[in-house]
């Protein structure tokens, strides 16, 4: 497997001193190592910031590379893995969020589920984690308990699962961010109040555009809001905002929207949309839930001007 991701060219050091960090733990649970390589050395020359959106007096021109990571996830007994599947407990039950590995695809049985299952062991009791797998050779799927995997193998799953879990994108936009954060979950309409807020005083600012081009991703500064510390207080206290009836309104117009979004074959819009059905937000899919609110803005800013064009006079 080869994941490419296009990166600026101050940033290759970073980014093998993260991806040897990795191998590290590669080594330790004994599975291969990954392969970073580097090609295709070019330049983007910008003439509208494509953080700001301002107009520059000059073009800015930023080198940038194209960064390979090759690795495999190791076939174990004829099984690969598809996709992992957490729970998280919501008002009308559990809720299922599904990480699909690259290049695979989750039948749609599998999807908006409200519950864990284990096809090897068949016990009905409370899960919180699964794996989804298929047979390399019937394409037969099986999804297996967490605590099973191993079992059903024959072998430790732990560097299987490590491997399996490496989401290259997310290794090239990592700069900014800060977790490690006391909470689980914190409240859905409190998190994309804030975000709205947040985009009001800064604007939108993506974690991989962060990384490319500088500054702080939208992300960061709503942690800031949620857990405000001491060092926020002193450091960072501009990042702080105020939330008021317009922000929790757009809030609201977000999650009946998600809710009502039509999600097939789109992983990223299921997952959306079972945020939204539950109410609040994992901290691990902090950085997902922010982008609920430009997502949104975004589809009614063409939904407006699809109107506006309608209304418009036709051409002779």
């Amino acid at each position: 497997m080869i994941q490419t991701e296009t990166i600026s060219k101050a940033n290759v050091t970073e980014l093998i001193t993260n991806i040897e960090k990795l191998n590290k733990k590669c080594r330790k649970l004994n599975c291969p190592e990954m392969k970073l390589s580097f090609d295709n050395e070019h330049t983007v020359s910008y003439d509208i910031h494509p953080v700001s959106g301002k107009r520059l007096l000059s073009p800015l021109v930023i080198e940038k590379v194209d960064a390979h990571l090759e690795y495999e996830i190791p076939v174990i007994e004829g099984w690969e893995l598809v996709a992992k599947l957490d729970i998280y407990p919501g008002e009308n039950g559990g809720n299922v969020l599904v990480s699909t590995v690259p290049d695979k695809q989750v039948p749609d049985t599998y999807k908006n589920r409200n519950y864990i299952a284990c096809d090897h062991c068949g016990m009905n009791r409370n899960r919180y984690h699964s794996v989804l797998l298929q047979n390399v050779e019937t394409k037969e799927y099986k999804e297996v308990g967490s605590t099973c995997v191993k079992d059903f193998m024959g072998h430790d799953p732990r560097g299987f699962l490590f491997l399996a879990s490496i989401d290259f994108p997310s290794i090239c936009s990592f700069k900014g961010e800060s977790f490690g954060r006391r909470l689980n979950a914190y409240g859905l309409v409190e998190v994309l109040s804030i975000t709205k807020a947040v985009i009001e005083k800064f604007g939108w600012l993506s974690k991989s555009k962060a990384y490319d081009f500088g500054g702080e991703p939208t992300a960061e500064k709503v942690w800031d809001n949620l857990e405000p510390d001491a060092y926020v207080y002193k450091h960072r206290k501009d990042n702080l905002v105020t939330i008021d009836d317009e922000h929790k309104a757009l809030a609201e117009k977000v999650i009946e929207y998600f809710e009502n979004v039509d999600a097939s074959d789109n992983d990223y819009l299921t997952n959306c949309q079972t945020i939204a059905n539950m109410g609040y937000v994992p901290a691990k899919y902090m950085g997902f839930a922010c982008s609920m609110v430009s997502s949104y803005e975004r589809e009614m800013n063409k939904k407006a001007k699809a109107d506006a064009d309608a209304k418009l006079p036709p051409s002779n």
